[in-house]
């Protein structure tokens, strides 16, 4: 093992993460910050001195070599925004031993206050000869301030897989171009392109250069309510050593055959070889599977022998990846909260997730007899809000429309309420970045009823952006619930006999009407509920029993609410599917469904389905895409790696992801890209399957539940087997978030 420098030896200003406004306490990883990130604007010049920093292949200094200070583009529309538009802002050379300057003569930083800064590395010597295919990156956690004239920057193979991986949806490459590689983001999207820069610190260190291993000192702590919680940020730093030991194999030589050998095994099929090694490190994040780039007759994919063909006992990185098990590239970092007492919070048992438009992240926490809580955490993991474990009901009136019979409940309230009833079975985030959860506990029925009919009642929980928690009544107990562009709530309660309807919450007046299902009552529990970008709503219910019969989606509309009685059970607005156990959906650009079910996913196409008549159901056409119900870890999955999917999700610009999970304990993800074409609709695996291969299996996630992409591109799941947070630094394509903001805007899977 190759000696590391010390932390000590190479200090990184904090006070650039300080003039930010991220008030963290911030360990071991550097410039890693906690707080929500917002666009930040361009101001005046930044006088400071000593920025700069040094360039090292490996474990040898780069000589020579022209180091460029880039700001990432922030402006254009979407998509042509996404890697466009960047500006070279200062550029300098490395000396003798590898070491470079951005200060001119007047002491004056070249960056101007709030841009996304990055620098590149090109050519120079590494102690093998000149080599023009050498280049390398590093990204700057946070935005040019007044501190960033004091900030020492250590440029290598490690800091230029972080950057390539957290920016990838921000990028372009041109083999061959003018400008090999550009980072930018439309001006749609800057909350999505600043976390995504401050993702990098929660990979490597820019002070050091070295990969941040789970330790208590990679940590990002947060006071809440006068409570200190600290988050343990593990990213899969075996997985970065390797691919930087990779790099190195062409970095630390004097290029030619050495590197165009290894880019021609990080060339997707069909794509120009890359001239470079940050070009090469492109196509490997982007492609992450390796399903199109040579294997070399390994049975496990290029993955695997790109592992097993580059890095020796003699790499600079360690430790590295076992090459038996890497089936893929993608990079996922595991977070873990914990009180002073060291107890799991706000992590504990997550049974829900949502994502607001700044990229915080909301979980409902509480299965497993965990206290319900829900909580919001920052972009890097930080928890930023820890919900009460119980709620005082105030003195309130829930207007009940049932058909266009209106009827008024007044109740004196009651307090100590356990905010979720148990667990919170769902959540989802309005435009305004408020959360909403609910549970399918008891209902309760209040001390006092202000009528002489009283009606038992169940509590949606609203928690704010600012943390004000708010109990809301909902009729009954509830379930699935999603919130559409309207900030109206969508869900499934069950008022009567214990029949599961389809109803809505009126935004307006504090959530005080209630138009109940009607014509929508089910003898089964509704298990996920969406909303399409045309504002239609779709409930999946599913029997609770373990033969999962009674498979149904159903729609409605407000008018619909307010003028069906409450039978018949279907009407021409429904979707009948085939009897199956339903788990999740997600709704596409085109307003299809995709839905897990049976073990498999599968597409709905509505609009070439059998429109109903009269009583009769609309009938989709149903795709199967992938299947499979195998139940153990060792056997294969179906296309892709499906197996048992809980949970689906669709990125902005249309590929489609699974959670698989084809034991309680053990997580895969799949990516497919979907086609349409002659009105059939076909979706090509992009993740990796076989024998003990359940898609995309980054840092080993246990037993995930749930998905949601943010506006960064990366892949949120919650873990129950363990009590962690997990995401997926930047595999999939930005989408807008909350969701009910991206059905304001009649953009669901579409990029911000």
């Amino acid at each position: 093992m190759f000696l590391r420098q010390r932390l000590s030896l190479l200090p990184l200003s904090l006070a650039a993460i300080l003039s930010a406004g991220l008030a963290l306490t911030l360990t071991g990883c550097g410039m890693s910050g906690g707080g929500s990130t917002a666009a930040t604007s361009v101001n005046a010049a930044v006088s400071t001195t000593g920025f700069g920093g040094r360039v090292h292949g490996g474990q040898q200094a780069v000589t020579g070599a022209t180091v460029k200070l880039w700001a990432a583009g922030t402006t254009g529309a979407s998509p042509a925004g996404y890697g466009a538009n960047a500006t070279a802002i200062a550029t300098t050379t490395t000396d003798s031993n590898g070491n470079f300057s951005f200060n001119n003569t007047s002491g004056v930083s070249p960056c101007t206050t709030g841009q996304y800064l990055y620098i590149t590395s090109t050519g120079g010597n590494s102690g093998s000869g000149t080599n023009a295919q050498l280049a390398l990156m590093a990204a700057l956690p946070t935005p040019c301030s007044a501190a960033t004239g004091g900030t020492y920057v250590f440029v290598n193979e490690l800091t230029t897989v972080a950057a390539v991986t957290a920016l990838q949806q921000f990028m372009s490459i041109a083999p061959g171009g003018a400008t090999p590689w550009t980072i930018g983001a439309p001006s749609t999207n800057l909350v999505g392109l600043a976390n995504a820069f401050l993702t990098t610190g929660n990979l490597v260190s820019i002070a050091t250069g070295q990969s941040a291993a789970s330790t208590t000192s990679n940590a990002i702590s947060n006071t809440v309510g006068g409570v200190l919680y600290t988050t343990i940020v593990d990213p899969d730093y075996q997985k970065l050593n390797t691919l930087a030991d990779i790099l190195a194999y062409c970095v630390n030589s004097a290029g030619g055959s050495t590197c165009t050998g290894l880019f021609s095994d990080m060339t997707p099929s069909g794509a120009t070889a890359p001239t470079d090694t940050i070009q090469a490190m492109y196509y490997v994040a982007t492609n992450p599977g390796g399903l199109t780039m040579p294997a070399h007759g390994n049975a496990l994919g290029s993955p695997s022998y790109l592992c097993g063909q580059y890095p020796s006992s003699n790499s600079p990185f360690e430790p590295t990846s076992t090459c038996t098990g890497v089936y893929d590239w993608t990079i996922s970092v595991k977070l873990k909260t914990t009180n002073p007492s060291a107890a799991t919070v706000g992590t504990a048992y997550p049974a829900s997730i949502g994502i607001d438009s700044q990229g915080n992240v909301w979980v409902g926490v509480g299965t497993g007899g965990a206290a319900p809580f829900i909580n919001q955490f920052s972009p890097l993991g930080a928890l930023n809000i820890y919900g009460p474990t119980t709620v005082n009901l105030p003195a309130s009136t829930l207007n009940l429309v049932v058909g266009n019979t209106s009827t008024a409940y007044a109740y004196t309230g009651d307090t100590g309420l356990a905010p979720t009833y148990g667990r919170p079975f769902s959540l989802a985030v309005d435009t305004l970045d408020n959360a909403f959860s609910s549970s399918f506990g008891p209902a309760i029925t209040p001390s006092t009823a202000g009528t002489s009919t009283t009606m038992p009642v169940g509590l949606i929980t609203e928690v704010s952006s600012t943390g004000l928690v708010t109990p809301i009544l909902s009729g009954s107990a509830s379930g699935a619930l999603a919130i559409d562009g309207n900030n109206n709530i969508w869900m499934n309660n069950i008022p009567y006999t214990a029949r599961y309807y389809f109803s809505e919450l009126l935004s307006g007046n504090g959530y005080t009407t209630l138009n109940e299902g009607g014509g929508r009552l089910s003898s089964t529990l509704f298990n996920y509920v969406m909303v399409d970008g045309s504002a239609s709503q779709f409930g999946i219910a599913f029997s609770s029993s373990t033969t999962c019969t009674n498979f149904l989606v159903q729609r409605a509309t407000t008018t619909d609410e307010a003028t069906q009685p409450l039978s018949p059970t279907t009407t021409p607005n429904d979707l009948n599917l085939p009897s199956n156990c339903a788990a999740y959906g997600a709704v596409d650009a085109a307003n299809n469904i995709w839905a897990t079910y049976g073990g498999a996913l599968n597409y709905l196409n509505i609009a070439a389905g059998t429109a109903g008549s009269g009583t009769t159901a609309t009938v989709p056409v149903v795709t199967t895409i992938a299947s499979s119900t195998n139940t153990t870890t060792t056997a294969a999955g179906g296309t892709g790696g499906v197996d048992y999917p809980a949970g689906v999700a669709v990125d902005g610009t249309g590929k489609v992801w699974t959670v698989n999970r084809p034991t309680s304990t053990f997580t895969g993800i799949s990516e497919f890209s979907v086609a349409t074409s002659g009105g059939t609709t076909t979706a090509t695996a992009l993740s990796p399957s076989g024998a003990g291969i359940f898609g995309f299996q980054s840092g080993a996630i246990s037993g995930a539940n749930g998905l949601a992409i943010d506006r960064s591109g990366n892949l949120w799941v919650m873990a129950t087997s363990g009590s962690y947070l997990y995401y997926i630094v930047g595999a999939a394509s930005p989408v807008i978030t909350p969701m009910s903001a991206a059905i304001a805007a009649g953009k669901l899977g579409v990029r911000p």
